[in-house]
């Protein structure tokens, strides 16, 4: 289903909701331990489509069983998920995953408001951008630029560079 809609398409989307699959086998604490089978395929989808995760907030895990402590189990298979046009129109905005209170899952809140902060924010590539003919050319123009100055000083420039062709 994901793939249909990545082809049919063309603009910024995200995605978010309860996928019952995990990433890593660090999206577990207690119960089974995680085996190779239960994250290949989501993660073959999320690749194949290009879709990257957006910044987490609060919760670790999406997920609980609600059992007591002894037999309590954590996972992380609620996700919130855009394609690199989105990232490159709304990379800033993060999730938010609340505690569950009468579900035994995290509700995910998009936060559309981005706090201004007073430090500048580093800059951060979304390993989803890699894939995107456009990004790549950006990169290769501004690195091929003259920056005179320390080797730190220049490649800060050419960071900033690309933050500013890209945003």
């Amino acid at each position: 289903m994901l793939k249909q809609i990545n082809n049919s398409i063309k603009e910024p989307w995200m995605v978010i909701g309860d996928f019952n699959a995990i990433l890593s086998v660090h999206d577990r604490v207690n119960g089974l331990p995680v085996k190779h089978s239960e994250m290949e395929d989501f993660q073959n989808c999320i690749q194949e489509i290009g879709l990257g995760q957006l910044s987490r907030k609060r919760c670790t895990y999406s997920w609980c069983n609600k059992r007591e402590a002894n037999e309590r189990i954590y996972d992380l298979i609620d996700w919130a998920v855009g394609n690199d046009l989105w990232f490159m129109k709304y990379g800033k905005l993060e999730a938010y995953y609340h505690i569950p209170e009468c579900s035994d899952h995290s509700p995910i809140i998009i936060r559309t408001e981005v706090a201004k902060q007073k430090l500048p924010r580093p800059f951060r590539l979304a390993h989803v951008l890699l894939s995107q003919e456009s990004f790549k050319e950006v990169v290769h123009k501004v690195w091929e630029q003259q920056v005179h100055g320390h080797t730190m000083y220049s490649i800060w420039r050419k960071l900033k560079f690309i933050k500013i062709e890209t945003s």
